[in-house]
């Protein structure tokens, strides 16, 4: 992604966030499109990792990568924010449990006591497929 694809998504999900009825400002805004970029970032980044190397193996379970969960095949809009607050937030903060792993442990404290704050599953839906 270039920096004018970067900016053109920031702006439409901004857009689309003043939209969402818990997001009122800015302040809020920014966090929530945070963890959903850095997720995709991470993505991405497993991604490269898996291709270039066969021993890797992805540190998050199936069920928390990107490409499952915002999948609608695999998690509808009508589940969509319960997913979030219930399996993928709570599930990320606890990767560090009984783990030696850097990574997911830098993972679970950028999750730990952060709060999804999106409430329209539309809203979300349309920010990931813009991601």
């Amino acid at each position: 992604m270039d920096a004018q694809t970067l900016r053109s998504t920031i702006k439409t999900s901004r857009d689309l966030m003043r939209k969402d009825e818990g997001l009122s400002s800015d302040v809020e805004r920014l966090p929530q499109f945070s963890w959903m970029l850095f997720l995709k970032c991470f993505h991405d980044h497993e991604v490269k990792r898996e291709k270039n190397s066969k021993k890797y193996t992805r540190i998050l379970p199936n069920n928390l990568r990107w490409e499952y969960w915002t999948n609608p095949k695999n998690i509808p809009d009508s589940k969509l924010i319960a997913f979030v607050n219930k399996t993928l937030f709570p599930e990320l903060a606890d990767l560090d449990k009984n783990c030696d792993s850097s990574q997911k442990q830098h993972i679970a404290s950028m999750f730990k006591g952060f709060k999804n704050s999106v409430q329209s599953p539309n809203i979300l839906r349309q920010i990931v497929e813009k991601i």
